[in-house]
């Protein structure tokens, strides 16, 4: 059996992300509340490419898009603050595989450090999500009021993600060549 990680509390820029991830959660939460206040019982609920609606639903459905949306979020959430229960038990989970093969080979002093630097970027991809589907969800209740779709919801809802997970690949290969490039030196 490997040793044990031992725990590092996370730097500055991860709990800045760990903030504006649970700040996004909470917006999302209290979109939905105001919508469900605000708005009448029937409203346009789903829209097709032209961005004209072509369903009509209750108000209600907006009690449900904040759990739906906010799932991703707070699982992110979850792992990031669980973070060194899940690699000392479950290493194999964390399916990179720079990571998985050289943790162990770090000195054990720099472990936690490692560790910190990949759930910070993980972190980062939880607060971009959190923000992106807020807006998505602004885009909703602004379609829901005007009955027509924002010229911006089609562009944001398919292209964005690419946009988001193109950086957040490029810096977890940048960690996995910079832990390589750690465990060579101590080798």
């Amino acid at each position: 059996m490997k040793d044990q990680i031992s725990p590092e509390p996370f730097g500055a820029s991860a709990k800045i992300a760990m903030t504006v991830l649970i700040a996004s959660i909470a917006a999302m939460w209290a979109l939905a509340y105001y919508a469900f206040i605000t708005l009448p019982d029937q409203i346009p609920a789903h829209f097709g490419l032209d961005g004209k609606p072509d369903r009509y639903g209750s108000k209600i459905e907006f009690l449900f898009i904040a759990p739906a949306l906010t799932i991703g979020p707070a699982i992110i959430l979850v792992i990031s603050k669980y973070r060194f229960t899940l690699i000392n038990k479950y290493p194999y989970l964390i399916n990179i595989p720079a990571f998985y093969s050289n943790i162990y080979r770090i000195p054990e002093h720099r472990r936690g450090f490692w560790i910190n630097r990949y759930f910070e970027a993980v972190l980062w991809l939880g607060a971009i999500l959190g923000i992106y589907l807020l807006i998505l969800e602004y885009g909703m209740f602004l379609s829901s009021v005007s009955g027509t779709l924002p010229n911006w919801m089609n562009f944001l809802t398919f292209s964005l993600p690419i946009l988001i997970l193109i950086p957040f690949i490029y810096r977890i290969f940048r960690l996995s060549r910079e832990m390589v490039e750690e465990v060579e030196r101590y080798q």
